[in-house]
Formats: C-alpha cells, sequence, structure tokens
C-alpha cells in the first residue's frame, strides 16, 4: 500500500510509464517528420519580394474574427484553414509552409484543437478506464497539431518573429525566447 491507501500494481506503474513513453516518442517522430515536411517546402519556394503578412491566423474557421479584425484595421491577413488544406496530411501542411515561406508572416495565429486537452477531457479521463482510453486516443489524433506548433515556433523564432497560441479557453503569447527552453 502506498501513502494514500492505495495498492499499486508494478505493472500497472510499469504500463504507464511505457505509455508516456510511447507518446513522447511519437511526439518526438512527428516534429522531426513536419521538420522535414518543413524544410522541403523551404527547398520549393521562394519568399515574395512583396508585402508580407502581418498575420497569419492557423487553424481557424471561414469567418474567424482575428483576420477580419485585422483586416478592418488595414493590416495584412489571411486566414489558413481546412478550406485551405487539411493540416492532418503532408500535402495540407506542404501549402500551410509554402504560404509561410512566402508571405513570412510576421504573427502566426495558432489555434490547435483544444478539446482533446481541456479541463474537462482532464476530469472525464479520470472517471473510468474506458474514458480514459477513448480521450487518449484523441490525443494521440491530435498530436499532430501540437507538433506541427512546435515546428512553426522554431522556424519563427529562428526569424526573430511570433508565434500566438490561441485555444477558446486561454491565448498564450510566444515571442523570442519566452518558451525556448520547453521547445
Amino acid at each position: 500500500m502506498n501513502q494514500c491507501g492505495l495498492r499499486l500494481d508494478s505493472d500497472d506503474v510499469c504500463c504507464h510509464a511505457t505509455q508516456v513513453s510511447q507518446y513522447q516518442k511519437q511526439f518526438q517522430e512527428l516534429v522531426q517528420q513536419l521538420s522535414k515536411e518543413f524544410q522541403n517546402a523551404f527547398k520549393q519556394v521562394e519568399p515574395h519580394q512583396g508585402s508580407k503578412l502581418h498575420v497569419l491566423e492557423v487553424f481557424c474557421s471561414p469567418q474567424s474574427e482575428l483576420t477580419r479584425q485585422a483586416t478592418n484595421m488595414g493590416y495584412r491577413a489571411e486566414r489558413f484553414g481546412f478550406q485551405q488544406g487539411d493540416l492532418s496530411t503532408a500535402d495540407g501542411r506542404g501549402e500551410l509552409f509554402k504560404v509561410i515561406v512566402q508571405k513570412q508572416p510576421q504573427n502566426l495565429w495558432f489555434s490547435p484543437a483544444c478539446g482533446p486537452w481541456s479541463s474537462w477531457n482532464n476530469l472525464n479521463a479520470a472517471k473510468s478506464v474506458s474514458s480514459f482510453d477513448t480521450i487518449n486516443r484523441q490525443r494521440l489524433q491530435h498530436l499532430y497539431q501540437i507538433a506541427l506548433g512546435v515546428v512553426l515556433f522554431r522556424y519563427q523564432y529562428s526569424q526573430k518573429k511570433t508565434l500566438s497560441l490561441g485555444t477558446t479557453s486561454t491565448v498564450t503569447h510566444v515571442h523570442d525566447t519566452t518558451a525556448e527552453r520547453d521547445l
């Protein structure tokens, strides 16, 4: 028994540690894969010599408010949502990477799905093994979004530009060295 009065089976602890390790391994592989995709797009596309974007919104709806408001204020802003490309595929990401290289946005506004990592899903995952498994499957299905965010942050950082991470409940503004140690 542990200090909370729970009996822990060493197989359960080992299984959980293995699952975390598999998550980390899959995540690292995704970051490497997406980094290579970005490098390939970078080699194929020349940056525009003209106007650059102030804002590029990624994972947004076709009527996103940010792009509309930025445009209304006279800024150059574009959206990259599902209509422009399915970012779960290499082809869709390739289109995004081309836009980034060509239009060199000063700020990337990145809004991945928050559902799999939401506070409610954390609570629901603790309710039963079945719920835990379902939510973990959702997280694995969306892991590419987080890996894409890392790749985009690294690029923006290398260009001394900004990436803003936005979800429906929080917005995190990442600029220069703020998250370097975490990524």
